[in-house]
């Protein structure tokens, strides 16, 4: 069901006010039955059964026919349609275009008052409309834009490690999640970003080099991730030290001369 603006004020105004009864009910008969571009299809025998009075053609034309512009015998125009229902037309506008090409196949010249848009000075006004809206959008950026070095320059080395060991452990949840366990991930994070005692750097940030899917598939074939192991792991290097050591000496003094020969070497 189309629908329309009504002038609201037309009871006020004198020329409406005398108009005969039958007159005033007919302007707005064909005010609700034009088309969307002002155009009526004169239909009186219609308009009479409908209204429920008699509508003479002549009667009509002298009291309202400076609304009126008569196309031809079957069509009228209501000169004033056009401009109350949308103001300045536009040929950009999608809802403009069809009342456009009904007026243009009737040749309705609309007037000074109401001249038509044309396209390029309509794509002047949408791009100046453009312009200012993004010009208003690149200063809400620029007011509300930090960059990422100017916030971490505001914070403290507690902060930077903080925020490295974030990244540490959304590296892992992105790129391995699908591969390693929630529980092995998290053993393996939790043990490669201790803190050393300065607090300014994490064990795999000590590490002389470090790619985070090698180590962890060590991890997974070491079963690192197991309680026990973790414990023990920082002490590995150390423990095979330690026997490596113990074994040498015990090689030692297999060879090792014997106290009396000692003496006897060295004339005692």
């Amino acid at each position: 069901m189309a629908k329309r603006f009504i002038e609201t004020d037309l009871w006020k105004k004198k020329w409406f006010r005398k108009l005969p009864t039958n007159v005033k009910l007919f302007y707005f008969y064909i005010l609700t039955n034009c088309d969307h571009a002002g155009m009526y299809d004169v239909d009186l025998e219609l308009a009479e059964f409908q209204i429920g009075m008699d509508i003479d053609k002549d009667n009509i034309l002298k009291h309202i026919g400076d609304h009126i512009e008569i196309i031809k015998d079957d069509k009228w125009f209501l000169r004033k349609f056009v401009d109350f229902q949308y103001g300045i037309l536009k040929d950009t506008n999608n809802a403009h275009k069809s009342v456009i090409k009904i007026l243009n196949r009737y040749g309705i010249n609309l007037g000074a008052d109401e001249v038509l848009t044309s396209s390029s000075q309509a794509d002047q006004e949408q791009e100046q409309e453009q312009e200012q809206k993004q010009v208003k959008v690149n200063n809400k950026k620029k007011e509300s834009k930090v960059e990422l070095h100017e916030i971490l320059d505001k914070r403290t080395d507690d902060n930077r490690l903080a925020i490295r060991r974030i990244k540490f452990i959304n590296e892992l949840n992105k790129e391995f999640h699908t591969k390693y366990t929630k529980e092995m991930r998290r053993a393996f994070f939790e043990y490669w970003t201790e803190p050393n005692r300065s607090k300014t750097k994490m064990r795999f940030e000590l590490e002389k080099t470090w790619d985070t899917g090698r180590r962890l598939s060590r991890w997974a074939n070491n079963s690192f991730n197991k309680e026990e192991d973790i414990r023990s792991y920082d002490s590995d290097v150390e423990l095979k030290k330690s026997q490596q050591l113990k074994k040498q000496m015990e090689e030692v003094a297999k060879d090792a001369a014997e106290p009396d020969d000692i003496k006897k070497i060295l004339g005692v």
